[in-house]
């Protein structure tokens, strides 16, 4: 360790307060060079995936009104499956199960997942990341959220059942993606301490996309750029306590593809359906074909054909 010449320049850069901070709380200091080979082709991973357990939209029992309504109790409504189907007879007089009601959450989220990634959201230079974890079978799995911390959008999303630089990579690809050109150093991209974001970084600077990152750490501004900062990284925790909300209720997924359904179906609702404050409870993204709308099942109805069409676009180009 003491032949290393960074970590010897590091520590000979530190001020005498500094360096009696650092004998007693060393872990405070990252005075070692990090070294990390990359083995993964992170920009060849495909960012589109089609979850499984669907049905198609035939309705021969029920109509595309049911499917609305379903979506509306389980995503708006934050329902469990076994929640909304104890709804549906005693308000609407409808006998279905919560097998079915999950089937539709699992088909629409396909559906319009491609959409949310693919919509032209003109993102701001502001963007915020941060990640929250969620259970599933009782296992701890990871939900990555990047926004646009000015325009309240979630650009970029992905679940994961690791903490590491994998999942990091494709949520923060699906947020850049959007960009005509991008910003490089005019972006800034506020996250917390952890390394992930830093590495990320790195790997972006190596494929040409060179920018900074704003880690705003801890609870309390102990530094400048936290001060600065801060309200910026707030945005994003209030999506995630929103996020958590919508969760909380389910008591964890049964299985990765459940989780991974409704984050799809959450981010549609928060950029598409959800009403904000911002835009004075409008969502943060007006469809002219969906607020002339008059309910919410309408619009998911709605929501749901837009994004077929985009799919279809998609195949024939």
């Amino acid at each position: 360790m003491w032949r290393c010449k960074f970590y010897r320049n590091s520590l000979a850069a530190l001020s005498p307060g500094e360096r009696a901070e650092h004998e007693a709380h060393p872990y405070r200091f990252k005075l070692h060079y990090i070294y990390r080979e990359f083995v993964t082709d992170f920009f060849r991973m495909d960012l589109s995936s089609m979850p499984g357990k669907g049905v198609n939209f035939s309705f021969r029992k029920f109509s595309p009104h049911i499917l609305g309504l379903c979506l509306t109790y389980v995503v708006n409504c934050s329902l469990s499956f076994r929640q909304a189907q104890r709804v549906m007879p005693g308000v609407h007089g409808v006998l279905i199960s919560h097998g079915m009601i999950a089937r539709y959450v699992h088909t629409a989220s396909a559906v319009v997942s491609q959409f949310t990634l693919d919509y032209d959201y003109g993102p701001t230079n502001y963007l915020a990341a941060d990640e929250t974890y969620v259970k599933v079978k009782g296992a701890s799995h990871y939900v990555w959220l990047v926004m646009d911390a000015i325009k309240k959008s979630i650009i970029g999303h992905a679940v994961s059942n690791t903490r590491t630089l994998e999942p990091c990579m494709p949520a923060m690809r699906r947020a850049f993606a959007h960009f005509g050109e991008f910003p490089g150093k005019a972006l800034k991209f506020i996250a917390d301490g952890y390394s992930v974001y830093q590495l990320a970084r790195l790997r972006f600077g190596m494929n040409g996309m060179d920018f900074d990152v704003t880690q705003v750490a801890g609870l309390a501004n102990r530094d400048p750029v936290s001060a600065e900062h801060r309200w910026l990284k707030q945005n994003v925790e209030r999506v995630n306590r929103t996020f958590k909300h919508s969760c909380r209720v389910t008591n964890g997924y049964g299985s990765f593809t459940g989780a991974d359904s409704h984050v799809a179906v959450f981010v549609a609702c928060y950029n598409f359906l959800r009403p904000h404050p911002y835009t004075y409870w409008k969502p943060p993204n007006t469809i002219p074909d969906l607020d002339k709308l008059p309910n919410m099942p309408a619009k998911w109805q709605k929501l749901i054909e837009l994004s077929q069409l985009h799919l279809v676009k998609l195949q024939s180009a």
